[in-house]
Order: structure tokens, then C-alpha cells, then sequence
């Protein structure tokens, strides 16, 4: 009876411990863009490096930061919104051209509603995901590469933009 007790005593504390709900870190604070990558990477500045994050590749001023405010908002006075025009030298050619224009003419800002379910937050119609401290927004086939005229998708590649906790 009592090695019954035992075990039951024991599954009793066992199912306590892994019963628990794991508790996310908050998405609320300030959050700095640190990373804009697309995969494969480039070498937009043509320095013999190809880059994985286009901020090290891209001469345009970065400032953006969002603010998960406890009332349920998010928002960034200055967005980082470059235009990046890529196409290929030459027909069956991996050579690219870059064009680089960086938005400073002004800022675009942003304030709307967000949600956080678990490691998942959702605002202005985009997903983003807690990992390990950092939050990822993911644009799919946003960054595209274009034939030599210029008239067709040749390829897409996302863009993943990583943000840090300040």
C-alpha cells in the first residue's frame, strides 16, 4: 500500500512539473532593426563580399525601431524602406546590376494594433516570431531579380528582417 502510495505521490509531482505553461518573454519594449537578410546573400557594393545581411552591403541610413507598447499598439516614427532594383548584365549571365535608392526624402511611420500569441506577434498584416531574444518578420518573394530588360521575375527571395531587443 504504501509503495502505491509512493507511486502515486510521484506522478502527482512529475505531472505538476510538466504541467506548467511555459511563459513567452514579451514582445513589449523597443525593438531595433538589426539584420535585413535575404538569402544566398549579395554583393551589392561590389567589395568581394557576398553578404547575407544587405545592411552591410546597402549605404542607406538604418533607424528604424518598433515600440510594442503595453496598450496593445506598435510603432515606428522611421521605417527602413529602401528600393533595391536587381537585373541581370546579360542573358545566361549570374552578373547583376544593383540599384540602390535609399528612402530619404522623408520617413514612413507606422502605428497600428498588435498581438502576441506565445512566440507569435502579428501586426499590419505580417507574422512575426520570438527566437531566442530576437524578432523575425518575414516578407515573402519580396526581393526580386529581373531579366536584362527588365520585364520579367527571373527569381524571388524572401526578405527576413531581425529585430533586437533594446
Amino acid at each position: 500500500m504504501k509503495r502505491i502510495l509512493l507511486i502515486i505521490l510521484i506522478s502527482i509531482f512529475s505531472f505538476a512539473c510538466t504541467d506548467e505553461l511555459y511563459e513567452f518573454p514579451s514582445v513589449e519594449g523597443q525593438w531595433v532593426l538589426t539584420e535585413y537578410n535575404v538569402a544566398d546573400g549579395f554583393d551589392i557594393n561590389k567589395d568581394g563580399e557576398v553578404n547575407v545581411n544587405l545592411l552591410k552591403e546597402i549605404d542607406c541610413f538604418n533607424d528604424e525601431i518598433l515600440t510594442f507598447d503595453s496598450n496593445g499598439t506598435v510603432s515606428s516614427v522611421s521605417t527602413f524602406n529602401p528600393s533595391i532594383h536587381v537585373s541581370l548584365v546579360e542573358t545566361g549571365s549570374n552578373d547583376m546590376v544593383f540599384d540602390v535608392k535609399c528612402d530619404d526624402e522623408g520617413s514612413i511611420g507606422l502605428a497600428t494594433s498588435f498581438t502576441q500569441n506565445g512566440e507569435i506577434v502579428t501586426y499590419n498584416n505580417q507574422t512575426a516570431s520570438l527566437i531566442n531574444g530576437e524578432l523575425f518578420v518575414v516578407f515573402k518573394d519580396a526581393f526580386k531579380i529581373y531579366d536584362i530588360n527588365d520585364i520579367q521575375v527571373l527569381e524571388t527571395h524572401n526578405i527576413i528582417m531581425v529585430y533586437s531587443k533594446q
